[in-house]
């Protein structure tokens, strides 16, 4: 039996919801990778209604642990074609991939080194409130507010790295200054340097605001018009 809506002048709690997902998998593909995921949340909603007003409100917590180790095949990959054996420089039919792989000449050519890990944690929160107030005896207004920050995802033992271009200019102005070649970018290990341990800043700006009306005409029709609204 599902939890009873709340009744005129009560309060209801629907709380104390916890859960925990974990799962360990391995694939191959020229090397190995193995994933560990577990997710934990944690999420509460109060009802409470009083006269003319229906409050709800509530929020969530989500953690999520994401560890990846991947060991790539150290032998690399290399692909052969006839290019390089040709009889001139055009593709003329001449030439044999087998005879470019004993002289050497691959067309496509790249090894990875490893192995690699990532201990990858995250935190999210939510919360909202919204009031559903009768104006009339067929007529109720909703207004409400949710509010959401998601952090990056980040490595425990700062194991990421990544590439800051802020200091370099866009490709048109490199161009138009000829600078070929002159401009380097910057790379960081996340979480140092005063970099942001996700590898990039957190959006702070998720107000989602929303507002309906809800109408009815008659015993047999109904009108609702809603608008949500999102921060950039």
């Amino acid at each position: 039996m599902g939890p009873r809506p709340p009744s005129h002048n009560s309060l209801w709690l629907d709380c104390r919801r916890w859960a925990a997902r974990a799962a360990t998998n391995a694939t191959t593909g020229g090397g190995v990778v193995n994933v560990r995921n577990s997710t934990y949340q944690l999420y509460d909603n109060v009802s409470w209604r009083r006269g003319r007003h229906g409050i709800k409100f509530g929020g969530e917590i989500y953690y999520v642990q994401y560890n990846r180790i991947e060991s790539p095949n150290t032998l690399g990959n290399y692909q052969f074609t006839n290019g390089f054996t040709t009889r001139t420089a055009k593709n003329d039919g001449t030439g044999d991939a087998l005879a470019s792989m004993l002289l050497g000449l691959p067309q496509i050519a790249n090894r990875a080194v490893g192995p690699s890990r990532i201990d990858g944690r995250q935190w999210s929160y939510s919360a909202y409130i919204q009031d559903d107030i009768r104006l009339a005896s067929n007529v109720t207004l909703n207004v409400g507010i949710r509010y959401e920050l998601a952090p990056p995802m980040y490595d425990k033992n700062q194991q990421m790295a990544s590439i800051d271009y802020s200091k370099v200019p866009s490709p048109q102005s490199i161009f138009a200054e000829n600078k070929l070649a002159f401009y380097k970018p910057t790379f960081f290990i996340c979480g140092q340097s005063g970099y942001a341990k996700g590898c990039a800043n957190t959006d702070k700006n998720n107000f989602a605001p929303r507002v309906g009306v809800v109408w009815s005409a008659n015993p047999k029709t109904v009108v609702r018009l809603a608008r949500a609204y999102s921060t950039p």
